[in-house]
């Protein structure tokens, strides 16, 4: 899970990104929003992209519970 924390306005770059899954413009824009929460199993390819200026502030957690069968 994470919990963006800073505005898009502070920063430049530092989108989250997931192998093999398509956005559009409208869904990047809310990824950016201030109190914006993405929840995604952590099996899936995932990446932060480089802060190219300012600062990207977010919370990350983890949940272990117990395995898929």
């Amino acid at each position: 899970m994470t919990i963006q924390l800073s505005d898009d306005e502070e920063y430049e770059g530092g989108n989250l990104e997931f192998k093999n899954i398509l956005t559009n413009e409208k869904q990047e824009k809310a990824q950016r929003q201030k109190g914006w929460v993405c929840v995604f199993p952590s099996y899936l390819e995932h990446r932060v992209t480089m802060v190219t200026k300012g600062t990207r502030k977010s919370l990350v957690a983890w949940v272990e519970g117990p395995r898929w069968r």
